[in-house]
């Protein structure tokens, strides 16, 4: 009976901690709101800390540009390199550089 509680826990742990961001997926961290930085692409561990998000990006989502810099998601502003496109338009997302999403119009 115990074993069965370790691994039901062990299970449950596993699932609020682990995440998988294939190829072309990235997660975007937030911190109190605030841009912390991308992670993935693999296997990553994320800390179950309070007022910490993490919003899953995917190569050919819509975005909104902000400014030449800077992209609204949902609620979250994240920084970009923009190819092409002006501000105020939508546009998607086609690839990840460092910290940054790489963002053109369609």
């Amino acid at each position: 009976m115990d074993l069965w509680l370790v691994l039901l826990a062990l299970a449950v742990v596993a699932k609020i901690t682990v995440r998988v961001a294939p190829d072309r997926h990235r997660f975007a961290v937030f911190v109190g709101g605030k841009f912390t930085g991308l992670k993935g692409p693999g296997l990553l561990f994320r800390m179950p800390v309070p007022a910490t998000q993490w919003l899953r990006l995917r190569m050919g989502d819509g975005v909104e540009i902000v400014s030449m810099n800077l992209a609204k998601i949902g609620n979250f502003d994240i920084p970009v390199i923009v190819e092409s496109g002006d501000a105020g338009t939508v546009m998607r997302i086609k690839a990840f550089r460092g910290d940054r999403i790489v963002v053109g119009a369609e």
